[in-house]
C-alpha cells in the first residue's frame, strides 16, 4: 500500500483542524480518498456527514460508515483534535513524553492522559511501517509530525520486512521493561501510602515481586524523579503525612472486580441506598467504556429498589459510631425473640451478609456481655449515638465470627466453631466440588466413587438450609447435633407438607 504522508506543525493543528468536524473530514479523506466505498451498495457512493456522530451515511442506502472504528481511536470518547494535539507533542520531543507531562499540559486526567501516551507509543513504535511518529528511519525530528490515516492505528498494516526479529524482540523487551517499572512505580506510592506506620523494605520487595536492591532503586527513583517524600526509618519507608496520591488508572484485570463489586451491591442487599449509587458513579468514570457501560445498568437497577430512608440513615449512623469509636443505642428484636429491648453496643466490624440481604453489626453487646452480631433490619427505630467511646480489644479478630456466607448470629447458631463432615453418597456432580464454599474445606475421594467433605464452621439455619438444598444422596457423618436437626427440619418439613396434601400415604 502506497502510504500518502503529510507534516504538520503545532501551530498548523490550531488553524487546519479548529473542531472536531474537521479533524473527521481529514481523517475520511486520507482512508478514504477515492470516496467511501458502501458495502452495502457494494460500490464507491456519496455519503453525508451524520449530525452529531462520528459517520458517514450512504446517500443511496443510508449505511453508517465511522472512519474512527477502522482505527485505535475507536472507542475513545477523547475529541479527535485532542488525540492529534498529543501525537505531535510526542513526536516533536526528542526524548519520551510522560502521561505526567499531557496531564499537565493538557488539563487532563491522568488516566486519560496515560492511556493515550500507552496507545500512541504501541502504535506508533519504531518497528511500525510508518516509521515513529511519521519520522523516517535515521531522521532527525524537526518538531512536525507526517499522520498518516492508515497509521492512527489503521487495522491495515504492514510488516516492515527491514527489521530483524533480534532487533523487534529487543525493543519490544526494553519497551516491558520501561513499563514494568512504571507499574511497579506506582504500586510502590500505593503500598506506602496504606501502611502509614511504614512498611519494611523485604516486605515491600516481597510484595512487588522484586529484588530487594531494586526495590531500594525504585525508592531513590521516587524521591529524585517523581518528588514523592518519603521517610525512614532503619529498614522501614513510609509516605510524609499529607502527600496526595495521584489518580489511579486501572487495569482491564482490575477494573472487572468493580463490575463485579457493583454486582454483589446490587443483589446482597435489595434496599436504595444513594451512597452506593454515588460510589459506583464515580468508581465508573475511570473504567472501560464497555465496562462503564454495564456498570450503568447495574446502577439502574439498584435505583429502582425499595427505598426506606430509615434505614439507610441508620446504616450511616453506625458506620459513623464505628469509625469515631462510639457507643450506639439501639431497640432491637429478631423474628425469634418474644419482646423489643433496648440495648448498648460498641461496633466492632460491619459485615454484609449475601444469604441474609443485610448487613450484621459485629459488637460488644452491654447487656449481653458478650460479642454478638445485630443484623441491620431487626433495628426497631431510630439508631442513637452516645458520648461515651470505647475501645476495640487488640485480639478481636473478625474471622473468629465470620468465616463464611453460612456465618450468622441467629439463635441457633453454634457459639464454637464444629468440625462437620458430609458424605456425598450418589447422585451429585462432580463440578460441585470444584467450588471453596468454605476456606477450611477439604475433600477426600473414596475407593467406591463416593466423597467425604470435612470443614471447620458453626452450625446455623443458613447451613443447614443450603445442606437441604444439595441434590442427591448426602449423609451427615459429624457432628451428632448436626445430625439431629437436619432430622428435626426434615421431619417438620414433612409434617406440614403432608397436611396440605391429603392424598399422600
Amino acid at each position: 500500500m502506497n502510504y500518502q504522508m503529510i507534516q504538520f506543525r503545532f501551530k498548523d493543528i490550531e488553524q487546519d483542524f479548529p473542531t472536531e468536524e474537521s479533524c473527521l473530514e481529514w481523517l475520511k479523506n486520507k482512508l478514504y480518498p477515492k470516496g467511501i466505498r458502501c458495502p452495502v451498495c457494494n460500490k464507491v457512493t456519496r455519503h453525508h456527514k451524520v449530525s452529531k456522530r462520528h459517520s458517514y451515511a450512504c446517500d443511496n442506502c443510508g449505511n453508517h460508515v465511522n472512519p474512527v472504528a477502522a482505527t485505535f481511536l475507536r472507542n475513545s470518547r477523547i475529541p479527535l483534535k485532542m488525540w492529534f494535539k498529543v501525537i505531535q507533542r510526542m513526536s516533536a520531543a526528542k526524548n519520551n513524553v510522560s502521561a505526567e507531562t499531557i496531564q499537565r499540559e493538557y488539563g487532563l486526567t491522568y488516566w486519560k492522559a496515560n492511556r493515550m501516551v500507552s496507545k500512541i507509543e504501541h502504535y506508533f513504535s519504531e518497528n511500525n511501517p510508518i516509521y515513529n511518529y511519521g519520522r523516517k528511519p535515521n531522521e532527525t525530528n524537526t518538531g512536525g509530525i507526517l499522520l498518516d490515516a492508515s497509521e492512527i492505528g489503521a487495522r491495515k498494516q504492514q510488516i516492515n520486512a527491514d527489521v530483524s526479529p533480534k532487533k523487534d524482540e529487543g525493543n519490544r523487551g526494553r519497551s516491558l521493561s520501561k513499563r514494568d517499572r512504571t507499574a511497579r512505580l506506582l504500586y510502590l506510592q500505593i503500598l506506602l501510602w496504606h501502611h502509614s506506620q511504614g512498611i519494611d523494605v523485604k516486605e515491600i520487595a516481597r510484595s512487588c515481586n522484586a529484588s530487594v536492591r531494586t526495590i531500594y532503586r525504585d525508592l531513590v527513583a521516587l524521591e529524585s524523579e517523581l518528588k514523592v517524600p518519603i521517610w525512614q526509618e532503619g529498614s522501614k519507608r513510609g509516605l510524609v503525612d499529607g502527600h496526595f496520591l495521584p489518580p489511579v488508572a486501572f487495569r482491564q484485570e482490575e477494573a472487572i472486580n468493580i463490575f463485579i463489586a457493583s454486582r454483589l451491591m446490587q443483589n446482597y442487599s435489595y434496599l436504595y441506598n444513594p451512597n452506593v449509587i454515588s460510589t459506583f458513579m464515580k468508581l465508573s468514570s475511570i473504567l472501560p467504556a464497555e465496562l462503564r457501560e454495564e456498570t450503568r445498568k447495574t446502577i439502574e437497577n439498584i435505583e429502582k429498589q425499595t427505598r426506606d430512608e430509615r434505614k439507610v440513615n441508620n446504616l450511616n449512623k453506625v458506620t459513623n459510631a464505628w469509625i469515631s469509636k462510639h457507643m450506639v443505642k439501639i431497640r432491637y428484636q429478631t423474628p425469634w425473640d418474644d419482646e423489643l429491648k433496648e440495648r448498648i453496643i460498641e461496633p466492632y466490624f460491619l459485615e454484609p451478609m449475601l444469604l441474609s440481604h443485610s448487613i450484621y453489626i459485629i459488637a460488644y453487646c452491654h447487656l449481653k456481655r458478650s460479642i454478638y452480631g445485630f443484623k441491620l433490619d431487626y433495628i426497631d427505630g431510630d439508631v442513637e449515638i452516645l458520648p461515651d467511646t470505647y475501645v476495640i480489644p487488640s485480639d478481636f479478630h473478625t474471622t473468629d465470627y465470620i468465616t463464611s456466607p453460612w456465618d450468622t448470629f441467629d439463635n441457633d447458631r453454634s457459639i464454637e466453631l464444629v468440625t462437620i463432615k458430609l458424605h456425598f453418597i450418589s447422585g451429585y456432580n462432580k463440578k460441585l466440588f470444584d467450588t471453596i464454599w468454605h476456606p477450611s474445606q477439604t475433600v477426600e475421594r473414596l475407593s467406591d466413587g463416593s466423597v467425604v467433605m470435612t470443614l471447620k464452621a458453626h452450625i446455623s439455619n443458613h447451613f443447614i438450609a443450603w445442606y437441604i438444598g444439595l441434590t442427591g444422596r448426602v449423609e451427615v457423618l459429624e457432628p451428632e447435633i448436626l445430625r439431629n436437626k437436619v432430622l428435626e427440619k426434615a421431619k417438620l418439613l414433612i409434617a406440614i407438607h403432608r397436611e396440605n396434601a391429603p392424598l399422600m400415604d
